[in-house]
């Protein structure tokens, strides 16, 4: 998540900043009881989240899934500027 951090870093105040804690619990809150098919349309909820409601400039979400014994992973990742 990106945004303009200068008020944050000049005055230590969690308000002027994006609370990253928030934001994931915010994100496990939309988790619960929830299915996807794609892991697209997953990181796309995350990334509209993040903007309209924690004010994040440009968000680049990543969603891994671990599904393939012949790989570590698969993943996605959105990027969504401003």
């Amino acid at each position: 998540m990106e945004r303009d951090l200068r008020a944050a870093g000049s005055t230590d105040d969690l308000g002027k900043t994006i609370d990253y804690y928030a934001v994931s619990q915010r994100i496990l809150k939309l988790a619960e009881g929830r299915e996807w098919k794609l892991i697209e349309a997953l990181a796309e909820e995350i990334a509209t989240i993040a903007r309209q409601e924690f004010g994040a400039f440009n968000v680049s979400v990543e969603v891994k899934k671990f599904i393939i014994p012949q790989a570590q992973h698969v993943s996605v990742t959105v990027y969504r500027p401003l």
